[in-house]
């Protein structure tokens, strides 16, 4: 009798990896122009480039940002946020990483991260 294995991929989003989350529920997210600040219960979680939206630029130089709702999320929820975005009332950061395909800030280096972890309190 021959045994043979098979090899099977789970591929997760980098924000399952980074979070452990892993609520049925898909997250809530939209693409904003970059330069707003997003409303109240959302935090941007990553920067984009669009030659065709939010006005022209470089590459170089994120023109949109995208944001995920947390308004809703249950206590003890963890979100990978960008480094700079403000901690909203009632999280908590609770850990910083580099993600090289994230592009909130422009870094080069795993010892720079470049998102933040937050957990809600309440």
């Amino acid at each position: 009798m021959r045994l043979e294995t098979a090899l099977i991929c789970v591929c997760l989003p980098w924000s399952v990896l980074a979070t452990g989350e892993t609520s049925s529920a898909a997250p809530q997210r939209e693409l904003a122009c970059a330069g707003q600040p997003p409303p109240d219960g959302w935090v941007v979680i990553d920067r984009r480039f669009s030659p065709t939206r939010c006005g022209d630029g470089a590459p170089s130089q994120p023109n949109q940002q995208l944001l995920e709702r947390i308004a809703r999320r249950p206590t003890g929820s963890r979100v990978a946020v960008c480094i700079d975005a403000l901690t909203p009332h009632g999280w908590l950061e609770v850990d910083r990483q580099w993600h090289p395909a994230n592009r909130c800030v422009r870094r080069s280096s795993p010892s720079q991260p470049n998102v933040k972890i937050i957990k809600r309190l309440d």
